[in-house]
């Protein structure tokens, strides 16, 4: 990994979800992943890339390449 990103600070919150959950995400520190090995129960996972189709989290975008975080992130219970 790289040194860690100055990200200043971003924060994401919003409604999300169907059910009207609310969010808060506070990343405290990043590094841009450069290189990763993965397995599962012995299988090589592959080749670390972007994931196919960028999600979201209502108006916040997660990242698709290889970041590291460190935060806090807090949801509320489904509003019925």
């Amino acid at each position: 990994m790289r040194e860690p990103v100055a990200a200043g600070r971003p924060r994401a919150a919003d409604r999300s979800g169907a059910h009207g959950q609310r969010f808060v995400a506070n990343p405290l520190i990043m590094w841009v992943v450069t290189d990763s090995k993965a397995t599962v129960r012995g299988i090589d996972l592959g080749e670390m890339g972007p994931v196919p189709e960028q999600a979201h989290l209502s108006d916040f975008t997660i990242p698709r390449g290889g970041v590291f975080v460190v935060g806090r992130a807090m949801f509320t219970d489904a509003v019925p």
